[in-house]
This record gives structure tokens, C-alpha cells and sequence, in this order.
């Protein structure tokens, strides 16, 4: 059990946190002019697919901006979002450069994910597997991100029982003639990174382009990984969103090192070591993707958004899957996923409501050869193809006066097939995804406005194309006999979830304000996919109840000081078998992230974050846990004019921890051994910059 300091410290760092902004604000003249809009009043699109107030929306809603950015102590997408309460992430490798998110208590464990990541409004999650490679657009490139917390199958189908996560692409060139911005980092762990983006007016239309090259050996052993991420995208020389035609080409090429889980022995793990079974793992993947967007609006109102985009990668890799702690099958994997995505949406608005209606398809082939190290030798092969149509509609308005009304019905029918000549007849799944919610602005002083909402949803997560055909075969050490993990079998998982939050700004006398976010939800979920240690196979074994409270507030002091606050207390628990009650592996029920931005002097600011995790349980049965961990990071940034600098530290006092594990049975001690992925420890960045 971890020890009562443990669980004290992260209120301990967030109220040390909080006192700093209020002990300068006491010996500074507050500032009246808020440093940039008020956050709850911004537009944002992620909710409801169409522009929405923050605080009008029926879901739990988050906003980053370019601002927010710069200022964090973060160099990844993922980095940047610990920010958001509901949204937490653990890591693979130990240095950030492999995380896997954790979205309301749902964990995918790096098979499968359960966020749902767009980029400017267009799905990037793998088709086969759904994952999200978070690398994939560099935080230089981001203008803003928003976040919708919890269910949205409404309006985007499968795989957002999580969370969905929209990602706003920054553009080079403002409007009136030719830009750019050029960057250039070194970081620990022989890190370094290159940032270039050029932009220019082309009559009516913009044309960017970007360049970003990383790398670094890692803080564990046999974790190295370098990326080179290219962009070219061309549209409207407008803000982004105005009418017209807009495209975008990307070319993305990855390769890292997997260094595995590490066993703990006498209470403790080797934080900076390696699997030696993983001694070859590694991957190399190439990505190139076109999409083009397109919109429409009408004098009288009506508006039509259509996008098309056209995915492919190859991917090589060399994986092993642990049978002991110290024995594992280890198999070269060559993979090939060519996916086509379209959607077409209507906005017609009638009298005070809006009808929103669409369509959305998506299909999928794959290619999967597996063989044997060294020798090349085929062991396996597979392929197959899947195909989504999903057809939705909502209406929403103001029938009196401060209340909003949504309620909309989303159909899916997903198609997978098994392309293998002794394949049984592949299953079809099919779901209705229904929503009501319901805002009230209960307070409209322009000074301290305040709505609150509610909200009742339903949603799906159909298995993945390698959950239900990956056709990885294991030795069980039988002669000729082999399992595979994969199960043709798999149903959906399903949920129903109702939330209620509220959304309220507060002046602090004079020019200081606050906002503050609160939600509150329960949601159920039946037939969740899992792996099944009795079969050796995945299964739909677990039927849980995820329920939680999170907390966002933002306090402008003054011009110079702003706190923001994430608070995140959550159970997600077995609701049916022996282990009833129990909390779910590797899902904490707390994370408190605390941040605290100074502007020092004009060109000089100070960000100080600390953040904390509670206690995370390594079996169904709740008998061994890895203890909370807490962190503290902090950057100073520098610009004058078009030139900045911006030293950051994250683990400044290179704490120690595990970020998640699992038990795994010994054969020969006759017991099992906790099997840990170490977390990061101090990292140290160094970043230069010209441009806007």
C-alpha cells in the first residue's frame, strides 16, 4: 500500500502551486485587460461537428490554444494534453515518444485505443488496429486543440467511447504576403529536433509547407527514436474554415526501439534497462496521406462541409509478446494498410433549431505476413478489409429563451472480412447511437455568466481487424501446436452514459476572473473486450461502470499570472464475475495537473506544473498496486520580436516511477512477477525559434 505521504502530495503540490500566483499578485498591481478572450466563450466544433460556444455545448468540452502551448512544459501532442482533466497518458518506452492514452477510466494498453484523434476534422486512427500514432503532427505545427470528453458515437461513430481530440493545424503564412518560422532544439538523452514551416499568398488561396525532423536515444535502453514528419496543404487564404477548397499531403517516416517491461525485483525495477528477450524489437513505419475538404455556404443559412481522405502505410517491426517474465515469442511483422475515408454533412437551419444531417463511410484493406527472425521464413499470413457506413442527424436549438435542446441519432454497420480461403463467414455489427442533452443558461451577466448541462448517450466500440483476424500464431511448446491471441467471435462493446456539468465564470473584483469547468458522469459498459487468460484469446469477459467528477479551472490574476488547475477522480470497476467491485488494471482514480504561468518581466515568462497520479492496481484482483507518483516540470520562455527561447525541465527532481505493468506468472519461482514500464525521469530541453 503506498504510504499516507504519497497520497497527500499531490494536494501539497497543488496548493504550494497555487500560493505562487497569489504571493506575486499581493506585491503587483493587478492588470483589469484579460490577456486574450475569455475561454468559455470560444467557438468550438469538436462537440457537435458544427461552431458551438464552450459553455453551450451538452458534453464535457476542453480548448488548448497556441498560447497554452507555447507556455507548457511540453514537446509532444501528448505532453500538451496531460493538461486536460479525463485525458491521462502512460508510457511505452520511458521518454514520451510512445504514450498510450487513458481517456474516463478506458485503456487500451497499446493494442487498440479508445480516443478518437481528427486533424482538422479528419480521423488519423489506424484502421486496423485504431490506434493513434500522437506523433504524427508535431506540436509546432498546432494552433489549438479541442477535446470532448467522454462518448460520441453520435456524431463520429465507432472507437469514441473515450474521448474525441480535434487537432487545428497552424498555418505559416498570414494574410498579405510570404512567411515562416524556423525552430531548432537539443534536449537529454542525445535529443535534437528541426522545425521549419514556409507560407505564401496565392491570389485567393495559402500554401504552407513543413518540415520536422526528431531524434534522440532515449532515457532506457534500447529505446532510440528518430521521425521525419513533411506537410504541404493548400486553401483559402481566409481563416480557417471559410468556404471553399482546402487540401493537405503528408508524408510521415518513424523508427523506434521497444525496450519492454522490466520484472521488479525486491520492490524495485530497473528504471534505465531493458527487456533482453525485446533485444530486437524495433519498427520502422512510413505513412503518406491526402485529403481534401471542402464547404459551402448558403446567403440564407444552409451550409455543406464534405471531406475526402486517402491513407497508406507500410510498416515493418520485429515484436515479442512475453509468455514468462523471462521468455517471449518474438516474430518479424510486415504489415500494409491502405484506408479510404469520406463524409458529407448538411447544415439547414430552421427558424431558431438547427438539422444537421450526414453520411460517413470508410474502408479498410490490410495486408499482415509474419516470419521468423533472421531466417525470413514465412510462419503466417493474412489479409482482409473492412468497410463503415455510419448515416446521422441532429437537431438542436432554443425553444425559449437560455435553453438549448440537442437530441440526435447516429446508425453504423460496420463489415469486417477475413480474406483467408478457410475463413468462416465474417460477422456484420450494426448500432443505433442515440443523444438528448440539454443546456440552461442559468446565469447571464456578461461579467460571471454560468449554464449548466445534461446529457444521456449511447455508444459503440466495434473489435478491431486485429482483435478479430490477426493471424499471429503462438508455439505453445507442442509439437506442431500453436494459439492465436485474435477471436472472429468478438461482439461490440456497448455503453449508455448520462453526465451533467457546468460551465461558470467568476470575477475576483476588479480585472482578475476565473473559469471553471465541472463534470460529473456514470457510464456502463457490457461486453468489453479483454484479454482472457483462460482461453489465451481476447474475449468479451467484462461488463464495468466507469464513474467520475473532473475539474478544469483557469485563474487570470493579471496580464502576467494565470493558474490553471485539471482535477480527475474516477472509479471504473467490474460490475459482473468474482472480481465485482474491484477497480480495473492500470487505471488510476486520481491525476491533478497544476499549472502556473508568470510573466516575469516583458520578454521573460515562468511556467511551473506540477503533476500527480494516484495508485494503479497490476491485477483484476486488486492485491497489487503501483504506488502514486508525482512530478514537477517547469520552462522559461524568451521572445522579443520574431525571436524566442524556451528552456524547460520535465521530472525536475527526477522522481522515480512506474507508469503502468502487469502481473505475470513465473513457471519456475511458481509465482507471479510484477512486470513494470518504467516512467520518464529528467528530461531537459532547449528550444530556438524565429518566426510568428
Amino acid at each position: 500500500m503506498p504510504h499516507r505521504s504519497t497520497r497527500i502530495l499531490p494536494f501539497l503540490g497543488t496548493a504550494t502551486l497555487l500560493a505562487l500566483p497569489a504571493t506575486a499578485l499581493a506585491q503587483a498591481r493587478p492588470d483589469s485587460a484579460p490577456p486574450e478572450p475569455y475561454r468559455l466563450d470560444e467557438l468550438v466544433v469538436v462537440a457537435d461537428r458544427y461552431a458551438t460556444a464552450l459553455r453551450g455545448t451538452v458534453a464535457a468540452t476542453s480548448l488548448l490554444t497556441r498560447a497554452d502551448l507555447d507556455a507548457l512544459p511540453a514537446t509532444t501532442l501528448a505532453q500538451a494534453l496531460e493538461s486536460v482533466p479525463g485525458l491521462l497518458f502512460v508510457e511505452q518506452d520511458g521518454s514520451g515518444r510512445q504514450p498510450i492514452a487513458i481517456a474516463r477510466g478506458f485503456f487500451g494498453g497499446g493494442e487498440t485505443s479508445y480516443v478518437l484523434l481528427t486533424i482538422d476534422g479528419v480521423p488519423a486512427n489506424d484502421g486496423r488496429t485504431g490506434l493513434v500514432e500522437w506523433s504524427r503532427i508535431p506540436l509546432e505545427d498546432v494552433q489549438r486543440i479541442e477535446v470532448l470528453r467522454g462518448s460520441a458515437s453520435v456524431s463520429y461513430g465507432d472507437a469514441a467511447l473515450g474521448a474525441v481530440i480535434n487537432v487545428v493545424t497552424r498555418r505559416a503564412a498570414p494574410r498579405g504576403g510570404l512567411a515562416g518560422r524556423t525552430a531548432i532544439s537539443v534536449s537529454s538523452w542525445s535529443g535534437a529536433g528541426l522545425h521549419a514551416a514556409a507560407g505564401s499568398e496565392l491570389g485567393s488561396r495559402a500554401l504552407d509547407a513543413t518540415v520536422d525532423y526528431d531524434r534522440e536515444e532515449g532515457f532506457r535502453a534500447h529505446s532510440r527514436s528518430n521521425e521525419l514528419t513533411t506537410s504541404l496543404s493548400l486553401g483559402p487564404s481566409e481563416a480557417p474554415g471559410a468556404d471553399g477548397l482546402s487540401g493537405r499531403l503528408a508524408f510521415s517516416r518513424r523508427f523506434n526501439e521497444d525496450p519492454g517491461p522490466v520484472p521488479e525485483i525486491g520492490g524495485s525495477f530497473d528504471r534505465r534497462g531493458s527487456h533482453p528477450a525485446f533485444a530486437g524489437d524495433e519498427r520502422t513505419r512510413e505513412t503518406a496521406e491526402a485529403s481534401i475538404r471542402s464547404r459551402h455556404s448558403w446567403a440564407d443559412g444552409p451550409r455543406l462541409d464534405g471531406a475526402v481522405r486517402l491513407r497508406w502505410y507500410d510498416q515493418q517491426r520485429t515484436r515479442t509478446l512475453l509468455l514468462t517474465p523471462s521468455f517471449g515469442d518474438t516474430q518479424d511483422q510486415s504489415d500494409r494498410e491502405v484506408g479510404l475515408w469520406a463524409r458529407t454533412q448538411l447544415a439547414e437551419p430552421l427558424g431558431p433549431a438547427l438539422l444537421h444531417l450526414g453520411a460517413e463511410a470508410e474502408g479498410t484493406s490490410f495486408r499482415t505476413r509474419y516470419t521468423m527472425p533472421g531466417t525470413g521464413t514465412l510462419l503466417t499470413s493474412g489479409d482482409g478489409h473492412e468497410w463503415k457506413l455510419g448515416l446521422f442527424g441532429e437537431l438542436s436549438g432554443s425553444p425559449v429563451e437560455r435553453l438549448r435542446l440537442v437530441g440526435g441519432m447516429r446508425f453504423d454497420a460496420v463489415l469486417p472480412r477475413d480474406e483467408a480461403p478457410a475463413a468462416e463467414a465474417s460477422r456484420s455489427f450494426h448500432q443505433w447511437s442515440p443523444r438528448v442533452g440539454a443546456n440552461l443558461a442559468y446565469r447571464e451577466d456578461p461579467a460571471s455568466p454560468g449554464n449548466v448541462y445534461l446529457s444521456w448517450t449511447r455508444a459503440f466500440k466495434a473489435p478491431t481487424l486485429d482483435q478479430l483476424f490477426d493471424v499471429r500464431a503462438i508455439p505453445t511448446g507442442a509439437p506442431g501446436q500453436t494459439i492465436s491471441i485474435s477471436n472472429g467471435e468478438l461482439r461490440p462493446e456497448r455503453s449508455t452514459a448520462v453526465e451533467a456539468g457546468v460551465y461558470q465564470r467568476l470575477p475576483l473584483g476588479g480585472g482578475p476572473y476565473a473559469e471553471l469547468s465541472l463534470s460529473a458522469y456514470r457510464q456502463w459498459l457490457d461486453d468489453e473486450i479483454d484479454f482472457d487468460l483462460l482461453t489465451y484469446r481476447y474475449g468479451n469477459i467484462v461488463a464495468s461502470r466507469h464513474t467520475g467528477a473532473e475539474l478544469s479551472a483557469r485563474v487570470v490574476l493579471s496580464r502576467r499570472i494565470e493558474v490553471t488547475h485539471a482535477a480527475t477522480l474516477g472509479r471504473a470497476v467490474f460490475r459482473t464475475s468474482a472480481n465485482r467491485g474491484h477497480q480495473l488494471k492500470n487505471i488510476p482514480e486520481s491525476a491533478f495537473t497544476t499549472t502556473a504561468r508568470i510573466a516575469v518581466a516583458d520578454p521573460v515568462s515562468l511556467t511551473l506544473t506540477h503533476r500527480a497520479m494516484g495508485r494503479v492496481w497490476l491485477d483484476d484482483e486488486n492485491t497489487q498496486a503501483l504506488s502514486g507518483s508525482s512530478r514537477f516540470d517547469a520552462a522559461v520562455r524568451w521572445r522579443v520580436g520574431r525571436l524566442g527561447a524556451r528552456f524547460s525541465v520535465r521530472n525536475i527532481f527526477d522522481a522515480e516511477y512506474g507508469g503502468y505493468g502487469y502481473l505475470l506468472y513465473d513457471p519456475f519461482s511458481n509465482e507471479n512477477v510484477r512486470m513494470i514500464r518504467p516512467g520518464m525521469g529528467r528530461a531537459i530541453d532547449f528550444r530556438l525559434d524565429v518566426g510568428s
